[in-house]
């Protein structure tokens, strides 16, 4: 009994590791995404008030997708949610609809 509950007792631990070390890559990718859109929003305050929408709605669809749809997936294993891929398009074709004005609003779009 010693034995296998020893075996067992090193098999747990590699399981909590493994898990913990997912737990953190999990985290810093999303804290890595939710810096990227904020900037991405942020930058957006530099462009005329129809740009802003066109980006921030698009932003805002991923946004919903990822929530709604994508964590679900993630979290029962099921892959990524086409939403958010859709949306991630979406975020795509809006920065291709802006209409950059002036030195500063073109280099950062």
């Amino acid at each position: 009994m010693g034995t296998v509950g020893g075996v067992y007792g090193l098999i747990l631990g590699f399981v909590i590791f493994a898990t913990w070390g997912n737990v953190g890559r999990a985290t810093e990718a999303v804290s890595w995404e939710a810096t990227t859109f904020a900037e991405i929003l942020r930058s957006s305050l530099l462009l005329s008030p129809e740009d802003q929408a066109i980006l921030q709605r698009a932003v805002g669809k991923y946004v919903v997708a990822v929530r709604l749809d994508e964590w679900p997936n993630m979290r029962t294993g099921s892959g990524r949610a086409q939403s958010a891929y859709d949306a991630m398009t979406g975020v795509y074709e809006a920065v291709g609809q802006l209409h950059p004005k002036g030195t500063i609003q073109e280099a950062g779009f």
